[in-house]
């Protein structure tokens, strides 16, 4: 019947069918004498479907089962365990360096300047303001066509600094 491993007779398939609603993979397998993968799988190619109250019982089984379960202890040496550790550290620094607009210091490829901030710049940009590379800064020149409104809302929820351009 399948490309894979066991085939079940008729007499196995009727029981199979009978059964599938109301026992769970484990028990159809044992019953049987096959892989629980395999009665899955037989259930899949003939269009069977699980009891909804058997599934929630198992679902309940499977979450009591996991909450009685010590939580295992990582499989990773610790050498590794520390080495990721320090990455995982590595890589937040850089992604708040690019947040923040400013040069990162290693090789890893985070994403300079995150669309909210270029679209800031931006839009100061289009009203005269001349933006400093690498920080939230913004420079006030003759050309600007100032918004308080807009400067109050960069520098408070931003921390944007704006300062005049000595003239």
């Amino acid at each position: 019947m399948t490309k894979k491993g066991i085939a079940l007779t008729d007499l196995q398939m009727d029981w199979l069918r009978d059964n599938y609603a109301t026992m769970t993979n484990a028990e159809l397998a044992e019953a049987l004498g096959v892989h629980p993968r395999s009665v899955g799988r037989y259930g899949k190619i003939l269009g069977l479907k699980k009891d909804a109250n058997l599934l929630r019982l198992e679902s309940l089984r499977h979450l009591e089962i996991a909450r009685r379960t010590p939580k295992e202890p990582s499989r990773m040496s610790a050498g590794h365990a520390k080495a990721s550790r320090t990455m995982r550290k590595t890589w937040e620094r850089e992604r708040k360096r690019a947040a923040c607009g400013l040069a990162q210091k290693t090789g890893l490829k985070v994403k300079r300047v995150p669309d909210w901030l270029y679209r800031q710049r931006s839009r100061l940009r289009r009203r005269g303001y001349r933006c400093m590379p690498d920080s939230r800064t913004a420079v006030i020149t003759v050309h600007t066509q100032r918004l308080p409104e807009l400067e109050r809302m960069l520098e408070k929820r931003y921390q944007w600094r704006f300062i005049n351009e000595k003239y």
